[in-house]
């Protein structure tokens, strides 16, 4: 099975890869300092003509479970404040 998480800096080096890999195997994800940090996924079967129109939580929710955790706080619509 082909890499699903990525340094940010072998994601720099291979972006083709890490987005070829997003459409065929699922989302991949990018860490810093052993922390994810972003994660990469195919525009296609988001269930959107525009992806941007949608919110990152409902997107996010249309991949597996294991792959892709969001918390309750997700669906409220603004940010948490520290």
């Amino acid at each position: 099975m082909k890499a699903s998480t990525w340094t940010v800096a072998a994601a720099k080096a291979k972006l083709s890869e890490v987005i070829d890999l997003a459409r065929s195997h699922g989302p991949q994800t990018i860490t810093r300092k052993g922390r994810a940090v972003a994660v990469v996924v195919a525009a296609e079967g988001m269930g959107a003509q525009d992806p941007t129109q949608r919110k990152p939580c409902e997107v996010l929710r249309r991949f597996p479970a294991a792959q892709v955790r969001i918390g309750d706080n997700a669906s409220r619509g603004s940010p948490s404040q520290t």
